[in-house]
């Protein structure tokens, strides 16, 4: 996670505009939105240093690869977040631990746990690059929260209601 005042911009480039206008998040050029921070040059002396990451580092692989579980206020829109700095205002100003988009709303119609596993930061460094472990952190999240639900005899799950 970088810095909420860097953005992911032209850092090398000497003919982007977004490398010379200071590289607000609203005036990143679209081809600096699809590249990856190693093509730009985004500078990784702006890394945050977390100590979370930093034990992680200490432990056996078997062990840094666990995945651990949040419980928290989740913030959801219809727009991907990009901008660290709105990111981190919001977040401290409503208490939240993540930002999402694909089950907003879904809370209004359905009771329902929501399980998302985080794969950015929600600034302007995205990339896919754990997108598939985020996704299969989730779905095995998801399946042992299943295995714990109660079952009737004929081996169906008991419905919320019942419970």
């Amino acid at each position: 996670m970088f810095e909420s005042s860097y953005c992911h911009r032209h850092h090398i480039s000497p003919t982007c505009a977004c490398r010379e206008d200071g590289g607000t998040s609203s005036s990143i050029c679209d081809d600096a939105l699809n590249a990856a921070c190693e093509e730009l040059g985004c500078d990784e002396s702006r890394l945050v240093r977390r100590k979370r990451l930093e034990q992680k580092r200490q432990l056996e692989i078997d062990e840094a690869q666990e995945p651990a579980i949040y419980v928290g206020s989740v913030a959801t829109g219809d727009k991907v977040m990009k901008s660290a700095e709105d990111r981190d205002r919001i977040a401290n100003t409503e208490g939240i631990i993540a930002f999402e988009m694909e089950a907003g709303g879904v809370w209004e119609d359905v009771p329902c746990i929501i399980i998302k596993g985080v794969c950015d930061y929600a600034d302007s460094h995205k990339n896919k690059k754990w997108q598939d472990f985020a996704a299969a952190t989730a779905a095995a999240t998801m399946k042992a929260l299943l295995e714990r639900l109660p079952q009737t005899e004929s081996g169906m799950m008991v419905s919320y209601e019942s419970i």
